[in-house]
């Protein structure tokens, strides 16, 4: 067998373990094989999955194969989209709005992850998956933080809008 891909995190890899198990157990459920390898390197777990077989030993086809990136681009995409995007908040907030209290910083924060509530989360999701689907066509690796940091500029963009509009009406709510 060879290595359909790796996904690599330095946080929330009890998430993405739970939901490959869950994905594998599924596989499994319908005679799909796939074997799922943690390594850990330099404060990273890599997860390696296998290009799976059936319960025969015999490859999948191409069809099945694009089903299971999917299937995982689905994971990582739920996985920045909930998990990621608070820390991700925060830190732009930390770096853009410093001058602000700790209790301020909070208040911003609870505002910004409002209007991203309130913004079609499913489709900010949709779009991840997208560049997610995209990447994993001809790349077998991926660094989740560094795929954040370098391909997700747009959405990094819509989270950094969202502070703003938080600030601004936190702002315009202490004058009054």
């Amino acid at each position: 067998m060879s290595q359909l891909l790796w996904i690599g995190s330095s946080q929330h890899t009890d998430f993405l373990r739970d939901k490959l198990a869950s994905q594998s157990r599924m596989l499994l459920a319908e005679g799909v094989v796939l074997a799922i390898h943690e390594r850990a390197l330099g404060g990273y777990t890599f997860f390696g999955l296998d290009v799976p077989t059936d319960l025969q030993g015999i490859p999948l086809g191409e069809g099945t194969v694009f089903s299971l990136r999917y299937n995982v681009a689905q994971i990582l995409s739920e996985l920045i989209t909930l998990r990621f995007e608070k820390q991700l908040l925060q830190d732009l907030i930390k770096t853009h709005c410093y001058y602000f209290t700790r209790q301020e910083r909070s208040l911003i924060l609870e505002k910004a992850l409002g209007f991203l509530a309130e913004s079609y989360p499913q489709r900010r999701r949709n779009a991840v998956l997208q560049l997610i689907l995209d990447y994993l066509k001809t790349e077998r690796l991926l660094n989740l933080e560094g795929f954040i940091r370098f391909r997700l500029g747009s959405y990094l963009e819509e989270l950094h809008e969202a502070v703003e509009k938080a600030v601004d009406e936190y702002l315009m709510e202490k004058e009054y």
